[in-house]
């Protein structure tokens, strides 16, 4: 935590994530993910974001999810 000089509040540090976990609705075997819900708006983004992702799915297909 930081102290701004002019202003008594506190900011937070930075945190790269490198590593995220996400739940995917459904995923094929070429990597692509459908996700559902509230999921479609945050885990995209997080996904994109880490250096890595681990995906945990409901059903899996063979060919375009």
């Amino acid at each position: 935590m930081r102290r701004n000089r002019r202003q008594n509040r506190h900011l937070a540090d930075f945190v790269e994530g490198r590593l995220r976990a996400i739940h995917a609705n459904k995923a094929d075997a070429f990597g692509n993910l459908a996700f559902s819900a509230a999921a479609r708006n945050f885990n995209p983004l997080m996904a994109m974001a880490a250096a890595r992702t681990i995906v945990g799915r409901s059903h899996s297909s063979m060919r375009g999810a």
